[in-house]
């Protein structure tokens, strides 16, 4: 699945994004509130448990993705 930003995205400031899935419903958002400013969603029909989640810049670029935890929060950071 792929999206075009249209400007959501700015290399000088974090911006918050969330994903969501359940029964099939899988939904991508902004903000720190999950649930709203949906900027895509779509239902599987046939949908497989989630085993893992995966991220990217793309083209080699960098960036820094913030994931919250109950306990504090993890940061992964891309230097290619």
């Amino acid at each position: 699945m792929s999206y075009d930003d249209n400007g959501f995205l700015n290399c000088t400031e974090l911006r918050y994004f969330w994903v969501s899935w359940t029964d099939g419903l899988i939904s991508v958002g902004f903000g720190a509130d999950i649930g709203s400013d949906v900027i895509v969603e779509y239902i599987d029909t046939s949908p497989y448990p989630v085993a893992a989640l995966s991220f990217t810049t793309g083209n080699n670029n960098k960036g820094i993705f913030e994931f919250p935890k109950t306990w504090g929060m993890f940061t992964l950071q891309l230097d290619q």
